[in-house]
């Protein structure tokens, strides 16, 4: 019940206290003047001292009701409060919102930027690869051709052993068989005067024009050499080339007829020199089949 109420609760009991006191003092008019006025004097002060009462209860209620209005007064300034409050923590919350949502738009283009960085890198990568890959065929066919000189270089110098075993062989051979000639044609001459021996000096060069060098001396025999021309361009065994040399002086050294021919060399030796003053045959000296102004 509120204070309203209260009031009216009050009034109502204040009109039947007062309609109660006129019926009570027209009966005791009626009947008993005096008494009733005793009474009706009782009464009243009963009466009054329950207005007192009341009215005692309606400060009471009057004070309530205003700290009632007090407390809703506050409630309302509490409320205004959170309210403000609320909007304010509102406005951050959206404020949060909003920085999330920038937060997560940054977020979604650095992704894309990532992917986009992945993809660029990926591609990147199939290029290295396809370069990697090619760098690796390069390298395994250049080790393929490595391998493969390395075998024919060893196959070259093998090759070159046994000629130049076979060379030396030949040179020990033809030593052996100069000296047996050189022993035929003493005995020759002194047993038969009348037989004519050809002359050893005759020159016999090959049909084609060969030129090279001497590669190589004996050094036991120092007539006997090693050119650089064979039966690949045309020497054969009994050929004759001429010797010289241009530095440091240009000098004419001699002839030498070929004993032995291979493909790419020859076995030669020095059967006449260019003068008693000539020196010895030396390596680079040059031999060709005629002499020329070239």
């Amino acid at each position: 019940m509120n204070v309203v109420g209260k009031i009216l609760v009050f009034l109502n009991l204040l009109f039947a206290l007062v309609v109660a006191g006129f019926l009570v003092l027209d009966f005791s008019t009626r009947i008993n003047w005096k008494a009733r006025a005793e009474q009706l004097e009782r009464d009243l002060r009963v009466a009054r001292t329950n207005m007192d009462i009341h009215g005692s209860t309606l400060g009471d209620v009057n004070n309530a009701a205003r700290k009632a209005d007090e407390a809703l007064e506050e409630a309302k300034t509490r409320l205004k409060d959170a309210e403000d409050l609320s909007k304010a923590n509102e406005v951050k919350l959206n404020q949060l919102i909003q920085d999330e949502k920038n937060s997560h738009a940054k977020t979604i283009l650095a992704m894309q930027e990532s992917e986009a960085s992945n993809k660029r890198l990926s591609e990147e990568n199939k290029g290295l690869l396809a370069t990697v890959q090619n760098r690796d065929s390069k390298i395994l066919a250049q080790e393929k051709d490595i391998t493969r000189f390395r075998n024919e270089a060893i196959t070259n110098e093998n090759e070159a052993k046994r000629v130049q075993s076979r060379v030396d062989q030949l040179l020990a051979r033809n030593q052996e068989l100069e000296r047996t000639v050189a022993s035929a044609k003493a005995g020759a001459t002194a047993g038969s005067g009348g037989n004519v021996v050809q002359d050893p000096n005759r020159v016999n060069p090959p049909q084609a024009f060969v030129k090279g060098v001497i590669e190589k001396i004996d050094p036991q025999d120092r007539t006997l050499v090693q050119v650089s021309v064979g039966s690949d361009q045309g020497l054969g065994k009994n050929n004759t080339l001429e010797v010289y040399r241009v530095d440091p002086r240009p000098e004419y050294l001699g002839t030498i007829r070929i004993v032995e021919s291979f493909h790419h060399k020859a076995i030669g030796r020095l059967m006449r020199a260019g003068g008693t003053a000539r020196g010895p045959l030396k390596e680079g000296d040059i031999v060709a089949s005629e002499l020329k102004n070239n």
